[in-house]
């Protein structure tokens, strides 16, 4: 898993639920104060749009220490501001009314106007969660050059802790929605069950993205650790008809690659997954790629340029691929490892956590 993931939501998955379900919009202002500042500077707002339809971005320019942000939103979204030269990481949650933040040292030091508002930054001045968004945004910078890997996984693991008891905590009010909202591609199906249970029937039903993570995660349970793989059917890059069954489920293990030649981390990883493939492939493991790309030529181009050399299917729909909605993807690079009874293994695993189950797989 990529530990840095939780800053790009796969909204593109998300989308498909519509955004002209639920309520009607309701203004929201915001106003910023940075004195760090200086006239004419611009910053930047990002936060998910209504029914997780891309993302709002909006721009303002600063005068006289403060800038302002105006619009109209249905349910209270997790959402940042940046600017040029900011050090930190720290969000507060748009949603109707007005709001007031404060910027300083490179971060949010305030935010105030609504009870929401006030909730969501007890969390996020928690110890776990500053420690990990300090020590994210140190590499992003390049203040951290040498990453600890261990250290990052541990704070990691404590900041998810931190962030489930906020959101069982909090599952009744909006704070803790926003925050299931932003980090659900990053929960198991169990925990997701968690947290939907305490979640009111009314949010359900009015809150679209809700309800299109209650969608997600139910298609999510049907290929979840434990069950039998499903089988689809794409087309390989000399447009034949190819089924995962072709290779899955007949008595050796498997592992669905889910990449894009579009996908800078897929491509980054890529050369880790060959070694993963030329260590086991005489030993009776298969890797079969699935491409979430739209363009044959730069799917087959990045599958020649990387010595992808495993069978490779997709029916070039990018986010719509009919395999990636089954398995319920919405982030990529994913894989999803088959044992040889055609039995869900593992899902999501890093290249060094498949090293290790292959190698007692195959012992």
């Amino acid at each position: 898993m990529d530990r840095f993931a939780i800053f790009s939501v796969a909204a593109s998955i998300l989308c498909l639920a519509s955004c002209g379900e639920g309520g009607h919009d309701y203004g929201y202002s915001i106003k910023g104060h940075a004195d760090c500042l200086k006239d004419g500077d611009p910053v930047y707002i990002s936060f998910m749009a209504d029914g997780g339809d891309g993302y709002v971005n909006d721009t303002a320019v600063v005068s006289g220490g403060s800038f302002v942000f105006e619009g109209k939103k249905k349910t209270p979204e997790i959402a940042y501001v940046s600017y040029r030269g900011m050090t930190g990481i720290s969000g507060f949650i748009v949603e109707p009314g007005n709001i007031r933040i404060d910027i300083s040292e490179g971060k949010v030091t305030g935010v105030k106007g609504t009870e929401n508002n006030a909730i969501y930054r007890e969390y996020e001045s928690s110890r776990p969660v500053r420690e990990y968004y300090d020590y994210v945004a140190g590499v992003r910078r390049g203040i951290i050059k040498d990453i600890d890997t261990a250290r990052l996984m541990g704070l990691y693991d404590s900041f998810m802790d931190e962030s489930m008891d906020f959101m069982k905590e909090n599952a009744e009010n909006p704070a803790g929605t926003a925050l299931l909202k932003y980090l659900f591609y990053n929960l198991s199906v169990a925990q997701v069950d968690t947290i939907l249970d305490l979640v009111p029937d009314e949010t359900k039903i009015s809150d679209v993205l809700i309800k299109r993570i209650k969608y997600m995660n139910d298609t999510k349970k049907k290929t979840d650790v434990g069950a039998r793989f499903v089988d689809f059917k794409l087309k390989d890059l000399e447009g034949n008809a190819v089924r995962l069954s072709d290779y899955a489920g007949k008595g050796s293990p498997v592992l669905i690659d889910f990449w894009a030649s579009w996908c800078v981390y897929c491509i980054k990883e890529m050369p880790d997954i060959k070694k993963l493939y030329d260590k086991y492939k005489d030993r009776n493991f298969e890797i079969v790629g699935v491409s979430l790309d739209n363009d044959h030529d730069a799917w087959e181009n990045s599958v020649r340029k990387h010595e992808m050399d495993w069978p490779q299917m997709s029916d070039l729909e990018g986010w719509a691929c009919e395999a990636a909605k089954l398995y319920g993807i919405e982030s990529i690079p994913h894989t999803v490892l088959i044992d040889a009874d055609g039995k869900i293994a593992a899902r999501g695993m890093s290249v060094a956590e498949l090293d290790r189950i292959l190698s007692e797989m195959l012992d």
